[in-house]
């Protein structure tokens, strides 16, 4: 950000003396607050054993990660035993 120049500074020195006279000038009237209504009990917060968004994608992505890993080492399984037979032959 640019820095503020010298009419800037002076017009927000005005603004903020100008804030203050009207805060003094007019006092605003503040009802009381009622103790009854601020105190009130908490209750901790109950457990649900319900699913959530986040635990079902986290299923999801777990049995998608659970598939492919198989998948891959099954597949280095059968390149194995495809090198041994010479049935594939890798340089």
């Amino acid at each position: 950000m640019p820095k503020k120049t010298k009419k800037e500074k002076i017009i927000a020195e005005y603004h903020r003396k100008l804030k203050l006279l009207q805060n003094q000038s007019s006092p605003v009237y503040q009802q009381p607050i009622k103790l009854e209504k601020k105190i009130e009990k908490e209750e901790p917060e109950k457990i649900i054993d319900k699913p959530s968004k986040n635990n079902n994608f986290f299923l999801i992505d777990f049995k998608k990660s659970i598939f492919l890993t198989v998948a891959i080492i099954t597949l280095e399984i059968l390149f194995y035993f495809a090198t041994i037979k010479n049935y594939l032959k890798l340089n």
